[in-house]
């Protein structure tokens, strides 16, 4: 099987369309893994809770909140290891992953935090071209629904 899919065969695979044998979709797990594409290896991990939770602890240690959350969702974690995320948070800031570390900080409440790191990027030129635009730029909360839901703002 190749190292990379067109996104129809990747579909086909993930939802059981076309018929796989035992260890197929492991197998392009970890070729995607090996080219890097941790996001996607998730997806072909999710049967495999072992797995997912090693590529949980990459997620932390490269601070990809995005990756460690989406997989804590597969992992069907309610309640996280909120160090292992408040680390994968240092490592984001550390990396100068703002956006990242801000996902990450928002999730664990520390809303100090959360404000240095938006004030670092408020005259970004992403976010002020929105602004002088008027662009509608979602919280984080509202583009990742950590719980499967999104939560109405007041």
């Amino acid at each position: 099987m190749k190292n990379t899919l067109n996104p129809i065969r990747k579909r086909d695979l993930l939802y059981k369309k076309i018929s796989t044998k035992d260890g197929d979709l492991l197998r392009v797990a970890k070729n995607f893994e090996a080219a890097g594409n941790l996001s996607d290896a998730a997806d072909f991990f999710q049967e495999s809770p072992e797995e997912l939770k090693r590529l949980l602890k990459t997620a932390a240690e490269e601070g990809d909140s995005f990756l460690f959350l989406k997989i804590s969702r597969y992992l069907g974690e309610s309640e996280f290891d909120r160090s292992l995320l408040a680390s994968c948070a240092a490592k984001a800031k550390e990396l100068g992953k703002t956006r990242y570390a801000i996902l990450a900080y928002e999730t664990l409440g520390e809303d100090e935090q959360v404000a240095t790191l938006k004030e670092s990027i408020s005259e970004d030129g992403d976010q002020q071209d929105a602004i002088d635009d008027d662009v509608f730029i979602a919280a984080h909360a509202e583009e990742i629904a950590i719980d499967g839901e999104i939560e109405e703002e007041e």
